[in-house]
């Protein structure tokens, strides 16, 4: 529904990787496997030595032509095992040896001349933020892990106080300068929860999300009262 969500957008991409998961991923580790993958991406030479570790277990690769749509004009990487040393950027830069290259659409593109540095950033709404203090329900070396190594980009909710979050929490006040505060001037109170409740109840969410979502829920018979009681 993501991807359906996002057809018509030319800067934002959907990574089917957390779905794919067998079971509930914690959000620090999706984070790190997005950062993973887009240093992968960028071609940035000191992952070369963890790039075996990660990506291989019993001796058998575990991502192969992987799709990783990012924008910025890539639309694939492709992780191959190959019999040559570490290699970034087209198929004719393999060598001799053991290691991986990256390969990518874009003509021309070289992972050792790239300057980007990406940024892996939680965005949330301030209710987010504030589950933080919710006891037993984050764990503290997760939390901790999440503001100091990527940060936040907060946006505000109605009824909600994220600086006041901020300052009653010891840990959040200590890296609150990787914590960005967005102001949303045209509040839009729309959510999964309020759009999942209005479908269950038969009620009209047209313009609320785009009609290719609304096709795929009537299409799966999904968020039905039976599908509720059933989680």
């Amino acid at each position: 529904m993501a991807q359906l969500a996002l057809e018509t957008s030319d800067w934002i991409r959907v990574d089917p990787w957390e779905s794919e998961q067998e079971k509930w991923t914690e959000t620090v580790k999706v984070l790190s496997q997005v950062q993973f993958f887009l240093l992968l991406w960028c071609g940035w030479p000191e992952l070369k030595n963890d790039v075996e570790a990660h990506l291989i277990q019993d001796g058998s690769p575990i991502l192969t032509d992987r799709s990783w749509s990012v924008g910025l004009g890539l639309s694939l990487l492709k992780i191959v095992k190959l019999q040559g040393d570490w290699c970034q950027g087209s198929t004719e830069t393999s060598r001799s040896g053991k290691g991986y290259c990256l390969e990518t659409e874009q003509e021309g593109w070289r992972g050792n001349e790239s300057k980007f540095s990406p940024e892996v950033k939680l965005l949330c709404g301030a209710d987010i933020l504030k589950t933080f203090s919710t006891p037993n329900l984050w764990k503290e070396e997760h939390i901790k892990e999440i503001v100091e190594k990527f940060g936040l980009v907060c946006i505000s909710r109605a009824g909600s106080d994220p600086v006041q979050y901020i300052s009653e929490s010891e840990l959040l006040t200590r890296f609150q300068h990787n914590i960005h505060l967005v102001t949303e001037w045209i509040q839009n109170e729309i959510s999964a929860t309020h759009i999942r409740h209005a479908v269950c109840k038969g009620l009209s969410v047209k313009y609320l999300i785009p009609d290719s979502v609304i096709s795929y829920i009537k299409h799966y018979n999904i968020y039905t009262e039976e599908s509720e009681r059933e989680k």
